[in-house]
């Protein structure tokens, strides 16, 4: 299908010469006759339509049988999936059951503290103020102590 007579025309452009849906846009520079590879691919396309086509009519007894085949597999495929809304039933209810068996509530909160008066707040604010230092300080002192 292309202008250099070295290159083949495609599948799709045979096909296309061959149900008349298109002539080729280079088919004037280089016809299809003029490459006997192309010629005989042609040839081969046009021998399996007419082999399909030749195929001959099929009889009313043979499209019933068929017809009544595809109606019983769907009839048979409608049956199949009538039980199946209760797979998805049955995992819910499992689920629903192991979470109120399994369920555990929350602890109950503790017991509030009692509630300070202001003046026991800050007399126990003085005593940890006035206390020993914690440990944490020493090293720090250690930093300032002078050495002999």
């Amino acid at each position: 299908m292309n202008s250099n007579p070295q290159t083949h025309w495609t599948d799709e452009a045979l096909l296309g010469l061959l149900y008349g849906l298109t002539r080729g846009p280079d088919q004037d520079q280089h016809p299809v006759e003029s490459c006997p590879d192309c010629l005989a691919r042609l040839e081969t396309l046009r021998t399996s339509r007419q082999a399909i086509v030749a195929g001959g009519d099929v009889s009313e007894d043979f499209l019933r049988a068929q017809r009544r085949a595809i109606y019983q597999r769907i009839e048979n495929r409608k049956r199949a999936y009538s039980w199946s809304w209760r797979v998805p039933l049955g995992a819910t209810a499992m689920v629903v059951a192991l979470a109120v068996f399994l369920y555990r509530p929350a602890p109950p909160p503790p017991a509030e503290p009692a509630v300070l008066s202001d003046a026991q707040f800050f007399s126990e604010l003085a005593a940890e103020a006035s206390g020993r230092e914690p440990r944490a300080a020493e090293p720090i002192h250690g930093l300032f102590a002078e050495t002999e």
